[in-house]
């Protein structure tokens, strides 16, 4: 018999044939695991428990109690969700009960083939056709009136030279109008008072060549020079994909043999080309299409997908003080697991690198005449630094369970087995 407890909050007669429905749906899906189900037409009022787990109802996650000791390992269904929390470890946290996939069906017969597709879009317009010939000119227009006069210029007097403009200096004792020919340049700079103005060059047209005069006498013969240099020229691949060559091409690295070595280095390229290849030219239309084939044969069927694996429930940190294990800080707490659910000790922390955890149907495990249990029990990496202890909970797992440390006596605490959902 299925029986929840109310929160005392809320008022939850409007929704409890809704929920109670969810509940028993859900519930035939795990009779897998825990058998068959049974219903009871009398809800009480006051809150009952359930054998294994107290499972409670609430409208929204909202209305939610805290999570603290005094709703841990509550099992809370959320009537706007249709899905099951719980409190562990301070916070709640979603349940999912999706089971395994199931294994790929047979792949199902051809479909008829489709009706034919509607007619394309219309094709881009095409390009504008060449300009025609400029026509013969209109005849002049009136004259346009007379423009306003313009501003009146600034005289200026050449002062004298310098050679370049920065022996103008950006300050100047004088007057404005006093201006200076830039040698260098062939400007004329007129101070206006507060800055230099370059008035551009001002030199007139350039005078006829003059006469050319008598040829001097034959110089001596000078030194023999020194060998020139031999031009190199070194090529290469360049590959698809680059910056300088999209499309691949070749490299052409052009210097001279500085060292006189027949080798272009590094150091003496003075130039760099790029023979680059052209771009793909662009795709044809389309062709148009063939006739539909007949059906091919079914093909055969796929192979199984791999089967999925339980999600962890919870996630217990252990660290070891003064030769106890603390799980999530707790001195040898006492831990209850469920059937059918998955749950992982992490035994990362650098305390436990001598004291490899491991569980047994008895007290103390093999310090207390017992043997180590192994049923869904796997165990990765190494303790103190990776190692982790993944349990799944057999269906038919013993209602009690130990946890010890493998080379140390003492150090464990109890596992306490329970099953989700009964039957009376």
């Amino acid at each position: 018999m299925i029986k929840y407890r109310r929160d005392s909050r809320l008022d939850m007669k409007s929704t409890r044939k809704n929920a109670l429905a969810i509940l028993i749906a859900l519930l035939m899906t795990v009779s897998a695991l825990s058998g068959c189900t049974g219903t009871d037409d009398d809800i009480d009022d006051e809150p009952t428990d359930l054998e294994d787990w107290n499972v409670f109802l609430v409208q929204a996650s909202s209305d939610l109690p805290a999570c603290d000791p005094a709703t841990e390992g509550r099992l809370y269904f959320v009537s706007s969700e249709s899905g099951f929390q719980t409190c562990s470890n301070g916070s709640w946290n979603p349940i999912d009960l999706t089971g395994p996939s199931g294994a790929q069906g047979s792949a199902g017969n051809d479909g008829a083939d489709g009706a034919d597709g509607a007619d394309g879009a219309d094709g881009a317009d095409g390009a504008d056709g060449a300009d025609g010939a400029i026509g013969p000119a209109g005849p002049e227009g009136p004259e346009g009136a007379t423009g306003a006069d313009g501003e009146d210029g600034t005289s200026f007097s050449i002062i004298g030279t310098v050679e370049e403009t920065s022996d103008l200096g950006e300050i100047y004792i004088g007057e404005s109008g006093d201006a200076f020919m830039v040698n260098s340049t062939i400007h004329i700079h007129v101070w206006s008072g507060s800055e230099w103005i370059d008035l551009g060059n001002i030199s007139g047209p350039q005078g006829p060549a003059g006469a050319s005069g008598e040829a001097g006498p034959v110089g001596a013969d000078g030194p023999t020079g020194d060998d020139g240099l031999n031009a190199l020229i070194d090529t290469s691949p360049q590959s698809s994909g680059g910056t300088n060559c999209p499309m691949g091409g070749t490299v052409v690295r052009i210097g001279m043999d500085d060292d006189r070595d027949g080798f272009l280095s590094t150091m003496e390229v003075d130039q760099t080309l790029y023979v680059c290849n052209g771009v793909n030219g662009v795709n044809g239309n389309d062709g148009a299409d063939g006739t539909d084939g007949a059906d091919g044969a079914d093909g055969a069927d796929g192979a199984d997908g791999a089967d999925g694996s339980m999600p962890v429930m919870m996630e217990m940190e252990v660290t070891v003080t003064s030769m106890k294990f603390y799980i999530d800080s707790i001195l040898q707490a006492d831990i209850t697991l469920y059937r059918g659910f998955t749950y992982t000790f992490d035994q990362s922390a650098s305390s436990n690198s001598a004291h490899p955890l491991r569980l047994s149907t008895t007290s103390d495990g093999s310090h207390g005449g017992g043997s180590q249990y192994t049923d869904g029990v796997t165990y990765t990496g190494s303790q103190g630094s990776n190692g982790l202890l993944t349990f799944t909970v057999p269906l038919d797992a013993p209602d009690t369970l130990y946890y010890y440390c493998q080379n140390h006596a003492n150090m464990g605490g109890e596992i306490s087995i329970q099953s989700l959902g009964s039957v009376s």
